[in-house]
């Protein structure tokens, strides 16, 4: 029974970093996709190209956690009325706490925001 416990141990505790890895993957992935769509809500409602890229800087600091890399690397679309705002994010999530799986020190998470600009706002 020694035997069993001292090979299964080293087994579950793997798995369990696994486990770990996958869920930290995951929920920056969701953090990324929730901000990229928040940020680009917010350049929709701005009346300017530069009030737009000030929101979405805005949106990207109070979106995210403390934990979380990330940074827009672009704001694109048609900036007029009946358009769309398109934001782009590319976030890293670190796995340096988890060596012992051999998965490299980061991952890129890239995550994109679509939202309409309404037909009667004016844009300048």
């Amino acid at each position: 029974m020694a035997v069993e416990v001292v090979v299964l141990i080293p087994v579950l505790f793997m798995f369990t970093l696994f486990v770990v890895a996958g869920g930290r993957y995951v929920s920056a992935r969701a953090d990324a996709d929730s901000t990229a769509r928040d940020a680009a809500r917010s350049a929709s409602q701005a009346h300017t190209r530069a009030d737009a890229v000030n929101a979405v800087q805005s949106a990207v600091s109070q979106g995210l956690r403390a934990t979380r890399n990330c940074r827009p690397t672009g704001l694109t679309g048609n900036f007029e009325s009946g358009g769309t705002a398109i934001v782009r994010l590319s976030c890293t999530v670190s796995y340096r706490d988890l060596g012992l799986l051999g998965i490299p020190g980061t991952i890129a998470v890239d995550a994109e925001g679509h939202a309409p600009i309404d037909t009667y706002r004016s844009t300048r």
